[in-house]
């Protein structure tokens, strides 16, 4: 047996002369029941110090019982911090019976421990700090983390928490370097956040990152993106901007209050949106915090009436989601609707294992580098915008009432393959499918140049498809284009 640490005050030492073994007082400190935060640091700075083989005796008559109690929870619940330091045995001592400390509030919980302690009176310690029982890794959950449960906090929103939470996992599973908010560092010292940390598997040690280094995204390079998030001071933006370092600081643009609705983001950047200015948009689904709690109807989320507005701007622009939401029926709106990828926000409530972490980064970074290389849907939606313009503007077709025709059977035969797209090379095969929409357009509208010096209809397709054709003149070289569609449509099997 090593040194025993006795946790109390001057008069314990009244009784701890008796022990006849080596021992060592530990004042407690006046602290309040709910400061957390400075009793996490006064119980993992003291225990830290100590060796694998001593042992702890927690005197419960030298100060608030509850406070002295909350201070054994702590140890058994810092893990992440103190590893196996937290299993060391613990001694309660009090001359009053075990029954005056079982109801305590959430502290009374350390009672229900099967192994790892034991009550005592003062008189008794001598012989029973020898006979406390052992806890290990192996017996930690089965006879004491799944005997009891934290709850949280009754004053930090599902919302909030959810975004402190799944932040922290974030920086930790993508081996970013990554300087926690004070938000954070305070939210992982309460009780209920070891807890989920003890009980996520394998144990995440918060003094070391991730073994399991994740890559940071690619070709960041001048690239420029909005992230919009209420509470992008909970670590996300600190996280974020990590993750885009080489991305210019000038590039990334952060919007951190409360939006309802498109109109309510600032002018500045709805003008830049206009302009589609951003490569990449990262947009939480819940802008309004805990308001939005009870929405069940994906479309009524603040962040999807973002979505219709940013894509009704431009087609092509990239809209990746961050939600606490894992509903099926969301996520799978939000792709139908445009959504260019998601994150799913770690809740503390799943107690998700390490490994769906890290596979929840790897998908969200891979997201995030095909936006990026989809930067020329962008250009491409903007050149097709411009020919529906036309249509309407065109005279022929006003006269012949066709216009709207044309620009339904133009966006219903254009749609469906420009979501399933993923580089130029697929666009050149996929623009054969509007061939007779187009070729329809030429023939009732020849003219090279309207009236007004605008080029024709007619030019427009033909820039559109020699940007997509990789130069191809269509109209000159149709059977080129045609070849390339059929390999496209209708690949050869190769053995």
């Amino acid at each position: 047996m090593g040194r025993i640490y006795i946790y109390g005050n001057e008069q314990s030492n009244i009784w701890c002369s008796s022990l006849e073994l080596e021992w060592h007082l530990v004042p407690i400190p006046t602290l309040t029941i709910n400061d957390f935060s400075a009793i996490h640091d006064f119980t993992v700075n003291n225990v830290a110090l100590m060796e694998s083989n001593d042992r702890i005796i927690i005197d419960l008559d030298s100060t608030n019982p509850a406070l002295a109690l909350m201070i054994a929870m702590h140890i058994r619940m810092s893990r992440s911090y103190l590893n196996d330091k937290a299993l060391l045995p613990i001694l309660l001592v009090s001359t009053l019976p075990i029954v005056t400390f079982l109801s305590l509030g959430e502290c009374s919980q350390f009672f229900l421990a099967q192994k790892g302690y034991a009550f005592c009176t003062p008189d008794e310690a001598k012989s029973a700090i020898n006979e406390v029982s052992e806890l290990t890794v192996d017996s930690y959950k089965t006879y004491f983390l799944n005997r009891i449960t934290i709850r949280p906090d009754d004053t930090t929103g599902r919302h909030s928490l959810a975004n402190q939470w799944g932040a922290d996992v974030l920086a930790r599973v993508a081996g970013i370097n990554y300087e926690p908010s004070e938000k954070i560092i305070k939210a992982r010292k309460s009780l209920y956040f070891k807890y989920i940390m003890s009980n996520t598997s394998p144990l995440v040690s918060l003094s070391t990152a991730s073994q399991n280094v994740v890559q940071k995204v690619k070709n960041c390079d001048g690239k420029k993106i909005l992230f919009i998030d209420d509470e992008a001071d909970k670590g996300w933006e600190d996280c974020l901007r990590t993750i885009f370092a080489d991305c210019n600081e000038d590039g990334f643009d952060v919007v951190s209050t409360m939006i309802a609705e498109y109109k309510d983001l600032p002018a500045n950047v709805r003008e830049k949106i206009k302009m589609s200015y951003y490569d990449l948009y990262i947009i939480d689904l819940r802008l309004l915090g805990d308001e939005e709690e009870g929405t069940t109807i994906t479309e009524q989320f603040s962040g999807f009436k973002l979505l219709e507005q940013i894509k009704k701007e431009n087609r092509g622009n990239q809209v990746i989601f961050l939600t606490a939401s894992n509903k099926a029926w969301n996520l799978k709106n939000l792709l139908e609707n445009g959504a260019n990828g998601y994150y799913i926000k770690e809740s503390p409530e799943l107690m998700l294992p390490i490994e769906f972490s890290e596979g929840n980064y790897v998908s969200f970074k891979n997201d995030i580098e095909n936006a990026f290389n989809n930067k020329f849907k962008r250009e491409l939606y903007q050149k097709i915008d411009f020919l529906q313009k036309q249509i309407k503007k065109s005279k022929n077709f006003r006269e012949k009432g066709i216009s709207e025709e044309l620009i339904e059977k133009l966006w219903k035969a254009f749609m469906p393959y420009m979501i399933k797209i993923q580089s130029k090379n697929d666009c050149a095969s996929s623009y054969l499918i509007l061939y007779g929409v187009l070729e329809f357009l030429k023939n009732v509208y020849q003219q090279d140049i309207d009236n007004k010096g605008n080029p024709s209809i007619t030019h427009v397709i033909n820039e559109i498809y020699k940007q997509l054709g990789n130069g191809v003149d269509l109209w000159q070289e149709i059977e080129i284009v045609v070849t390339e569609r059929n390999d496209y449509i209708h690949p050869k099997l190769k053995y």
